[in-house]
């Protein structure tokens, strides 16, 4: 599954679990490799999953609060599935909420 995917279908996933994806030249895309497990007991940041080396991208449960906590920030109620990947990647590279302006600029 590649990272837009698992961004755009949050709501399938347990709370529990943790998404993690392949890097580019130390960077996520829409179309990196994704996968949610289960939360790493030992809070391992890269995991070899089906032969590919997968970074920690955002847990479930933090995903979607971001994107509820960045809807009241932005004063909006719901998003296209673009915005949502695009706050979620924002978040996970910067630690912290994009300007609603910025969204845009992270577009890969």
């Amino acid at each position: 599954m590649k990272l837009y995917e698992v961004i755009s279908q949050l709501d399938k996933y347990s709370d529990d679990q943790c998404i993690y994806a392949a890097q580019s030249n130390g960077t996520w895309f829409s179309e990196s490799d994704a996968f949610v497990v289960p939360n790493p007991e030992d809070g391992a940041t890269t995991q070899i999953i089906d032969g590919i080396t997968a970074v920690y991208f955002l847990e479930v449960f933090l995903a979607k609060e971001i994107l509820e906590d960045w809807g009241n920030i932005a004063g909006k109620l719901s998003f296209s599935n673009d915005e949502k990947f695009m706050v979620a990647l924002y978040y996970a590279k910067h630690d912290t909420w994009p300007d609603p302006s910025a969204v845009d600029e992270e577009r890969h």
